[in-house]
């Protein structure tokens, strides 16, 4: 045969191959998007982060054909998770026009919102894939549809207060404090307000109600109060408490009742030793040991009661002293009188210095107590003899006697000789 006929016929066939297969991706690409959503209904609305939700709808196919095998799911590129059905729907057959004729199937699914969703637009996707046909008895064509819902998702506002004071607290008087209100929610508070309210131990003293405005997520806004302060607080975390208002970015209003923590720095008096002076003589019977004694503490301490307490070989002899007043931060000496056993030894030891006092901003007749550890210095005795005690004499008393009792053997021996040479 002719290499021309051969070629004509070859290149004949590759067009008509050719021609088959965009026809079939033409068919497929008609056949595909048949599928579109009708009367789509979503509950609740408005969408709010952190609900669940449920979209219904109806099926139109507006295809030439009928669509069979069909699968239909629900899926998002978003944090929206798609509860239930969880798994793909399967359809026989769906008809030309809306599924189910006059009286319509309707498809449902739940949605979760997560609450950590930011406000805006978000899309999720019903998905189909079907096979139909090109014409009535043409060949089979898989297709697939996807249709796109668009959901606004409302976030969830969240103001929170936290209260600086720009200074010391003290019991009975006002302070100034910067009281921040902070939306850490995922969408817009509107017109936030904050009143303070009496509390068990602060009221404000001054203006109490205070305007903020809008507040996007994640913004925060100041403003600044006077502050008045119970004279029995006591010192820890206290709560300022303040009523908090706004309004959502969907018009809901939101009014609650929060307490703002306080740390209060307890008023409190506390006691240091800086330094000693005194050494105690080992056999003294009224040895004077003089402490520098320290108010550490934030409040003035009164009717200051002292009590000293000492282990061998320091026995007080006088262990009461009394202090009328000690300001915060102030130092005074304390002495002490004592005596030290005649078998110390030379070092330090222990002693604990035991207080009671009272103090200007505690009840009536409230007494404080507390305790501070230190050490004194003891001088052993010294000198051959003075300075050992009863076991270092039994030794040397033995050594003294061995000594004795060698030396006389060693004289009757010697006497023994003489005599033995006389003769």
């Amino acid at each position: 045969m002719d290499k021309k006929i051969i070629l004509g016929i070859l290149s004949l066939f590759a067009t008509v191959v050719l021609l088959s297969g965009v026809a079939g991706a033409q068919s497929a690409s008609v056949a595909s998007d048949a599928l579109s959503i009708q009367g789509l209904t979503i509950n609740p609305t408005p969408v709010v982060a952190g609900d669940n939700i449920t979209i219904s709808f109806n099926l139109f196919n507006s295809y030439s054909q009928s669509l069979s095998e069909v699968s239909l799911w629900v899926t998002a590129d978003n944090p929206i998770i798609n509860v239930s059905p969880a798994y793909s729907t399967y359809l026989s057959t769906i008809g030309t026009g809306q599924y189910g004729g006059i009286v319509s199937n309707r498809f449902s699914y739940t949605l979760h919102v997560p609450s950590t969703l930011q406000a805006g637009e978000y899309e999720i996707d019903v998905v189909s894939n079907y096979q139909t046909t090109e014409g009535t008895d043409g060949p089979a064509i898989a297709a697939q549809s996807v249709m796109p819902i668009y959901i606004y998702v409302y976030g969830s506002p969240q103001v929170s207060l936290n209260v600086y004071p720009t200074g010391k607290i003290t019991p009975g008087q006002d302070f100034t404090a910067t009281i921040s209100a902070i939306n850490s929610g995922t969408d817009i508070a509107r017109n936030v307000t904050v009143q303070l309210l009496n509390s068990t131990y602060f009221a404000p003293d001054g203006p109490n109600f205070f305007s903020y405005g809008t507040l996007q997520s994640g913004g925060s806004s100041s403003v600044t109060a006077t502050i008045f302060t119970d004279q029995n607080i006591p010192g820890g975390q206290n709560y300022l408490k303040a009523r908090v208002n706004y309004t959502t970015n969907q018009g809901a209003n939101v009014s609650s009742i929060v307490n703002i923590p306080i740390n209060i720095l307890q008023n409190l008096a506390t006691f240091s030793i800086t330094n000693v002076t005194g050494k105690v003589m080992a056999g003294s019977t009224y040895t004077p040991v003089t402490f520098v004694l320290k108010n550490s503490g934030n409040e003035e301490a009164t009717s200051i009661s002292l009590s000293l307490q000492t282990i061998y070989p320091v026995t007080p002899t006088s262990p009461d002293a009394y202090i009328a007043e000690l300001q915060p931060g102030q130092s005074t000496n304390v002495t002490f009188y004592v005596s030290g056993n005649s078998d110390g030894d030379t070092g330090e030891y222990p002693v604990t210095l035991y207080a009671q006092w009272s103090q200007p901003n505690g009840a009536t007749n409230q007494q404080y107590s507390g305790s501070v550890d230190y050490f004194v210095q003891v001088q052993g005795q010294v000198g051959l003899i003075s300075g050992m005690n009863t076991n270092y004499f039994i030794a040397i008393g033995a050594v003294v006697v061995v000594i004795i009792v060698a030396v006389g053997v060693r004289r009757v021996r010697k006497k023994g000789i003489n005599s033995k040479k006389q003769k």
